[in-house]
């Protein structure tokens, strides 16, 4: 066995996750264990800024509800301090991170003394006041006031990081922050590289899941990859590591290059790099060097942004479509005898089974081994059918998809089965396409690259979109890519 337990040696045909975790499965049975999703720090850091900004703020508006409204008892508008109020964002930010208290961190940052803080707003304070002074303002407010703001500030600042310090504690106990890797390589390397990650790093931030030793006795490289490779796809996995000491470049780069098939992060622990292989960014583990050769799809913010759009605009979309669809399934029950929907499994994201729903533009259901694609004058497309392809309305009711989870509005085409093993035997880097969930729509498609897949150039083609989208995803392409496809995506002389 090439994959074992932390801190033991399994021959059984058996991964079992370390120090307490729970059996995965036999390999091949499809097992799929629940695990506590994990957050990125970088995105609970970036909310926290956004809170005590905000804080700072709100002990402006109680110090002016004290002071101004209850002692002075005087009925000033609210609107005239909304000046200082909003000045003291910008000023706040960049003084905390000119004194790296922005963004806060969960380790020693996050329990810098009432002090620190209460320096650096105390300089954001004397900033605003000259500010007030330059534009003519500043007799124009209380000093008791902002005395009483800037007091109520450090508070309320020095509480919110005591709490996020106590509630990062909290998540990581509970393993939400804690990344799942798996380290790879030849030899004794792999124990050297695996206590080093565990104490140059926060053992409570990474749990090492799996070992897998490519010289292992009676296991080739390649079984020792794919064996990897299905573990990934039926359990979640955040980084591999790969141990280059003794491997030959020509080893990295075949490990690499299949292992870039899983939506995770690659890094190389070393120095030693094949030629040719872009090294995105390096970080350090302790006194281990790690090279990053992947990244992985939609990290941090990039997942919560994705799952708002696929979500809001997909609910809108739904509800704009629902009238087509309305007539389109009037339309195929009116024609032909069968059922409206055309459900096919399809591989979704990280090649997992999705049931793909599409109006029913045939007279025949195909979902097995062997499909044949539609052809030009195809007499197994039906009239209303020959109408929903070439506009592509039988792809409305992806739509369900999007809203299960199971698909993006914008993301790589899904393809039959059948379709998708042929063509990773054909073109390499094809099976990268699902490192994001499959789209209705995507780079390809606004490109005219759609329709028929049985010529093997334009299928390159439309993998090479498919992996520049996913390498240069942001939401602001997503949109461009939604507003274009009415005009170039749905519509096309490809598609019948």
């Amino acid at each position: 066995m090439s994959i074992s337990e932390y801190g033991s040696s399994r021959s059984e045909g058996i991964v079992v996750h370390p120090r307490g975790g729970h059996p995965v499965g036999r390999k091949g049975d499809g097992a799929t264990q629940r695990r506590a999703p994990v957050l990125s720090e970088r995105v609970l850091m970036d909310m926290a800024v956004v809170v005590e900004l905000a804080l700072v703020v709100l002990a402006g508006l109680l110090a002016r509800q004290i002071y101004i409204v209850g002692h002075l008892e005087l009925a000033t508008p609210l609107f005239d301090y909304l000046p200082p109020l909003v000045a003291v964002v910008p000023l706040m930010y960049w003084v905390f991170r000119e004194y790296r208290l922005f963004p806060p961190t969960s380790g020693e940052a996050l329990t810098r003394s009432v002090a620190a803080i209460a320096g650096a707003l105390i300089l954001t304070f004397a900033l605003l006041v000259v500010a007030g002074y330059l534009v003519g303002i500043v007799d124009y407010y209380s000093r008791a006031w902002a005395v009483l703001w800037l007091v109520l500030s450090i508070v309320a600042v020095s509480v919110s990081r005591a709490l996020l310090c106590q509630v990062i504690s909290m998540l990581a106990e509970e393993g939400h922050m804690a990344r799942r890797v798996a380290v790879i390589g030849a030899g004794d390397r792999l124990g050297g590289v695996e206590r080093q990650l565990l104490e140059g790093g926060r053992p409570a931030r990474q749990n090492v899941v799996a070992r897998c030793d490519l010289d292992a006795d009676g296991a080739s490289q390649a079984d020792v990859v794919g064996e990897l490779i299905a573990f990934g796809q039926r359990e979640r996995m955040d980084r591999i590591v790969v141990a280059t000491d003794g491997l030959a470049r020509e080893r990295i780069t075949e490990v690499v290059d299949r292992l870039s098939v899983l939506p995770v992060e690659i890094v190389l622990a070393s120095g030693n790099i094949a030629p040719g292989m872009p090294v995105r960014a390096a970080t350090q583990n302790g006194d281990l060097t790690l090279l990053e050769v992947q990244r992985r799809p939609l990290a941090d913010h990039g997942v919560w942004l994705k799952a708002l759009e696929d979500y809001v605009l997909g609910a809108l979309a739904c509800l704009v479509f629902a009238p087509v669809m309305a007539l389109c399934a009037l339309a195929i029950r009116l024609e032909s005898p069968g059922p409206i929907f055309f459900k096919q499994r399809r591989h979704g994201y990280n090649h997992a089974l999705i049931t793909v729903w599409k109006f029913r533009t045939m007279r025949v259901m195909e979902d097995g081994p062997v499909i044949r694609q539609a052809s030009k004058d195809d007499d197994r497309v039906t009239r209303v059918g020959r109408f929903l392809r070439r506009t592509s309305l039988d792809e409305l009711p992806q739509l369900i998809n999007v809203m299960r989870g199971e698909m993006s509005l914008v993301g790589p085409r899904p393809h039959a089965i059948a379709h998708n093993e042929l063509y990773s035997r054909m073109l390499r880097r094809y099976a990268n396409r699902h490192r994001v969930k499959p789209g209705i729509t995507g780079l390809a498609q606004i490109n005219g690259f759609r329709g028929p897949t049985d010529d093997p150039e334009l299928m390159r083609m439309r993998v090479l979109y498919d992996l520049e989208y996913i390498d240069n995803w942001s939401i602001w392409l997503d949109l461009r890519i939604l507003i274009a496809t009415p005009f170039v995506g749905f519509v096309n002389r490809n598609a019948f």
